[in-house]
């Protein structure tokens, strides 16, 4: 609405009478009626793309179509509020490498599991789901559950958000990396950054055309 505000405002100023003035301002026009749809391209859900509905399905970043790589590292990070157990670390994917971080023993304090692991394609179909049970399995115990996929690659993370139509509520820039962060309907619990419900958070770091993305469920714990 503001582009063509612009427009009409432009028009009123025209001098008619004068043919160079008149091809000035059809060309004005058309920059206007041209550009504007662009500004706002990066953010409009893709008709090709994930719907809200189908956002819980997410692909994740070797999936998404965005990039090259063939291989991924997967890590699942857990806050729990005590250790929860040798019954219930056994119960984690034995082909996951697992490990415990547990306050002293007299303080039955907090504790962190963390896991890792490297997938393909193939593989990483399945992530989400099994992030998602496992979440909810922290969840019964009073924690919460992290999840993060990194790729030796730079991605247009712009392109990602606007595939979901999920709109950035923070973004940053420092030197040579990008980072947004947002909510997707239908995706993962949400957690408080400031003001913001985020679910979902890209990184992504560019260098020498080389570069890394990490993706993060529903915040990043770890450096990137």
């Amino acid at each position: 609405m503001a582009a063509m505000a612009a427009v009409f405002n432009l028009k009123q100023k025209l001098n008619l009478s004068g043919r160079k003035r008149a091809g000035l301002s059809t060309l004005l026009i058309l920059c206007l009626l041209t550009c504007a749809p662009l500004a706002l391209a990066h953010f409009r859900t893709d008709p090709n793309g994930l719907s809200r509905e189908s956002a819980a399905r997410v692909g994740l970043l070797l999936d998404s179509g965005l990039s090259k790589s063939t291989q991924a590292k997967v890590h699942i990070i857990f806050w729990l509020p005590r250790s929860p157990g040798r019954q219930w670390l056994e119960a984690l994917p034995a082909c996951w490498q697992w490990t415990e971080t547990t306050s002293a023993p007299e303080t039955q304090g907090p504790a962190t599991v963390a896991g890792a692991a490297t997938v393909t394609v193939a593989e990483e179909r399945g992530i989400l789901n099994l992030y998602q049970g496992l979440s909810a399995a922290a969840a019964r115990i009073g924690g919460q559950a992290y999840l993060d996929e990194r790729i030796a690659q730079p991605l247009d993370i712009f392109r990602y958000f606007s595939l979901l139509g999920v709109q950035p509520s923070q973004w940053a820039y420092s030197g040579t990396t990008f980072s947004l962060a947002g909510y997707c309907e239908g995706g993962v619990k949400p957690v408080r950054a400031g003001p913001d419900r985020i679910n979902l958070q890209l990184l992504t770091r560019s260098h020498g055309g080389e570069g890394e993305t990490v993706l993060a469920m529903p915040a990043l714990l770890e450096e990137f």
